[in-house]
C-alpha cells in the first residue's frame, strides 16, 4: 500500500422534501401572511470500506479476441454473488477515502460501476447487504482451477483486496415560517379635468402581483383617452350592433332551440355561488374514492395471498400482469420476499374422455426473472450427451419449487373432482397437451439458418409459432409457464418437475436421433415402455393433444434409439 489515493469523495447532494404545510395564517403584529411548513433535510453520508473480497465472475470476449491466459485485457467482466469481509475497526471510514493503490495489472475501468455484496464484519455474526460503489482492486487473483469455459465465455472465482464506498442519507426535520408575498390593491388616478378642457384623462395603473412558487403576473400600465364625440360614435355603432344581433337571433330561434339546455346550464352556473360548487365537487369526488377504496378491497378478498387481484376469465392464450398495490421492503414481506408482480394465466382444456377442466395459476415475476438469469449463467461441461441431462437437472432444480400457483390450481382441481392417481395424471398432461406448440431455438427463427427437415419446414409452415435466443435452446418450466412458449423437451422438463412435486416415479427421455423428448412414467398403463431396473416407464408424447400413455408416433417409435436423461428416485 502507498499514500496514492485512487478513489475521490464525491460532492454532497443535499435534498430538500416539502413534507407538509398548514393552512395560510396572518401574524397579529405584521399583518403579512404566513404558512407553516414542515421540511425535511436529506444529507448523504459516505462511509468508505477497505477489506478481502471474493465473488463469481462471468466474462464475455470483446470480438471475440484474447487469450486465455491474457484474457484480463480482452474481456468485460461481470461480478456477482459477492462476498466482502471487513475489519469494523481498520476497515471503516466515515467521510474520507482509504488511501489505496489500484491493481495496474487490471483494468478497472471494465468494472462495474456499482458491484452488490454481503458485507460480512470480521469476528461478528452480522452481515449487510449494500452496494459498493466505485469499487477499486489490488492484488487480483483468480482461481483457476474453478474456471470453466464456453466459447467465447469464461466463468470462475475472483479474490482481491478491494476498497469503495457506500452511502446513505442522515435527515433531519423542520419547521419554518414560509411568508406569502403581498397582493397591491389596484390604483386609480384621474387627472385634473379642467386642466384638460372638454376632454377627460383617466389613468389605470396595475401594479404586479404573485400568485402560488413563483407564477408572475406582469404589472400592465394603460392610458386611455376618451372625448365626447367618441362616445357618442360608441353608443351609435354598439346600438346598431345589438339590433342586428337580435334580428339574427329571433330569425334562428326555431333552429337553436336544442341550445337552450346549454344556455339554461351556462346563466346556472353564472347564477349559483361558486361556493356551492366547490362543495359539489368535493362530495363526488368523496363519494368516488369510497367506491375506489371498496373495490380495492372487495379485490383483496379475491386474491391469492392479498397481494394481487384476480383478473376476469381471459381468452385462452391470454396474460395478465397484476401490478404491486404497494412498495414493500424485503424485511416487511413473508419469509424476506417482497410482495411480487403475478403473471396470470388462464386455462382451459379437455382430458381423454372429453371431461372438461378450467383454472386460473400464476407465475410470480421475480421467479420468472430468476429462471431466465439461471438458465444464462449455469455453466455445463462433458459429453454433449452428459451436459445435456446435467442442464436439464440444473434448470429443475431451479424451477420446481417456483411452481406455487401451477400446483395450487392442480391441487384444487383434484380435490373438486375427488381424483385418483391416475386421473390425476392425464389431467395434468392434457393440459400440457393443449397449449400449442412453439419451437424454441437459440438463434434466429430464420429457416435458412438449419438443416433440420423438421425445424425448416415447421418454421416455413402458416401458423408457425417459434421463440429465438432461448440458451440451450429450452425454456425451463416457470419460463414455460410464464410464457405459454414451449417445444418437445420445455414441455417434458416441466412434467417431469410437477410430476416429481407429487411423488410420482417419472423419467425424462431423450433421443439424439429423433431430436425428441418424452416424458416417461411408472403407472399401471398399457403400450410402449422403456424399462429400467425392470419396471416400465410407459412413454407419453407431450406435444400433441389427445395422445393417451404408452402410445408413440412410428416416426419416432424404435426405442432402441432412446435413452434416460433424468429419472426420480
Amino acid at each position: 500500500m502507498t499514500d496514492a489515493v485512487s478513489v475521490s469523495a464525491p460532492h454532497p447532494d443535499v435534498r430538500f422534501t416539502r413534507l407538509s404545510e398548514t393552512e395560510v395564517e396572518t401574524d397579529p403584529e405584521t399583518g403579512r401572511r404566513f404558512k407553516r411548513v414542515m421540511m425535511e433535510k436529506a444529507t448523504p453520508r459516505y462511509t468508505w470500506l477497505l477489506g478481502r473480497l471474493k465473488g463469481k465472475y462471468w466474462a464475455e470476449a470483446e470480438n471475440g479476441s484474447g487469450e486465455r491466459d491474457v484474457f484480463v485485457k480482452h474481456y468485460q467482466f461481470h461480478i456477482y454473488e459477492v462476498t466482502f469481509w471487513v475489519n469494523e475497526k481498520e476497515g471503516v471510514s466515515r467521510g474520507k477515502p482509504f488511501a489505496f493503490e489500484a491493481d495496474t495489472g487490471f483494468p478497472m475501468h471494465k468494472l462495474p460501476a456499482t458491484i452488490p455484496c454481503h458485507v460480512v464484519f470480521e469476528g461478528n455474526a452480522r452481515q449487510f447487504g449494500v452496494v459498493l460503489h466505485q469499487p477499486q482492486f489490488s492484488g487480483v487473483r483468480f482461481v483457476r482451477k474453478l474456471q470453466q469455459e464456453e466459447g467465447e465465455e469464461l466463468f470462475g472465482t475472483i479474490e482481491t483486496e478491494a476498497t469503495g464506498y457506500i452511502w446513505d442519507d442522515v435527515t433531519e426535520v423542520n419547521e419554518i415560517i414560509e411568508f406569502l408575498p403581498d397582493i397591491e390593491p389596484v390604483t386609480v388616478q384621474v387627472d385634473d379635468i379642467a386642466a384638460a378642457g372638454s376632454e377627460s384623462h383617466v389613468r389605470v395603473e396595475k401594479q404586479g402581483w404573485h400568485r402560488g412558487n413563483g407564477y408572475k403576473w406582469p404589472a400592465l400600465n394603460t392610458y386611455r383617452r376618451r372625448g365626447a364625440t367618441d362616445d357618442f360614435f360608441t353608443l351609435l355603432f354598439n346600438g346598431i350592433g345589438w339590433l342586428l344581433l337580435c334580428l339574427f337571433v329571433i330569425a334562428l330561434l326555431p333552429r337553436l332551440l336544442f341550445l337552450l339546455p346549454l344556455i339554461g346550464a351556462v346563466v346556472l352556473f353564472r347564477i349559483i355561488p361558486a361556493v356551492f360548487w366547490e362543495w359539489l365537487l368535493k362530495i363526488v369526488f368523496g363519494v368516488l374514492l369510497l367506491g375506489w377504496i371498496g373495490v380495492l378491497l372487495f379485490a383483496g378478498r379475491s386474491s391469492t395471498g392479498g397481494k394481487s387481484t384476480v383478473p376476469a376469465v381471459a381468452d385462452y392464450d391470454s396474460v395478465v400482469a397484476v401490478p404491486d398495490r404497494q412498495q414493500a421492503l424485503e424485511d416487511a414481506a413473508p419469509e424476506g420476499r417482497p410482495i411480487d408482480t403475478l403473471i396470470w394465466h388462464y386455462r382451459k382444456w379437455y382430458d381423454y374422455k372429453g371431461k372438461l377442466y378450467k383454472g386460473r395459476y400464476f407465475i410470480a415475476a421475480s421467479d420468472y426473472r430468476s429462471a431466465r438469469a439461471w438458465k444464462n449463467k449455469i455453466a455445463v461441461t462433458g459429453s454433449e450427451c452428459r451436459a445435456y441431462d446435467y442442464m436439464l437437472s440444473l434448470l429443475r432444480q431451479h424451477d420446481e419449487k417456483r411452481l406455487t400457483g401451477l400446483y395450487q390450481m392442480f391441487d384444487s382441481i383434484k380435490a373438486a373432482g375427488n381424483l385418483d392417481s391416475l386421473a390425476f395424471a392425464e389431467m395434468m398432461v392434457t393440459c400440457i397437451q393443449q397449449i400449442p406448440y412453439c419451437l424454441v431455438l437459440d438463434k434466429d427463427c430464420n429457416p435458412a439458418l438449419y438443416s433440420d427437415p423438421f425445424i425448416r419446414n415447421y418454421l416455413r409452415s402458416e401458423n408457425a409459432r417459434c421463440d429465438s435466443y432461448e440458451r440451450f435452446g429450452i425454456n425451463t418450466p416457470v419460463e414455460f409457464m410464464a410464457t405459454g412458449k414451449g417445444d418437445c423437451d420445455s414441455r417434458t422438463l416441466l412434467l417431469y418437475t410437477v410430476f416429481r412435486h407429487y411423488g410420482y416415479q417419472v423419467a425424462v427421455l431423450s433421443s439424439e436421433y429423433y431430436s425428441h423428448s418424452l416424458l416417461g412414467i411408472h403407472l399401471p398403463l398399457q403400450g410402449q415402455a422403456y424399462y429400467y431396473n425392470n419396471q416400465p416407464y410407459y412413454c407419453w408424447e407431450t406435444t400433441a393433444a389427445g395422445v393417451p400413455a404408452g402410445v408413440l408416433p412410428k416416426e419416432v417409435a424404435n426405442l432402441k434409439y432412446w435413452r434416460l436423461s433424468l429419472i426420480s428416485q
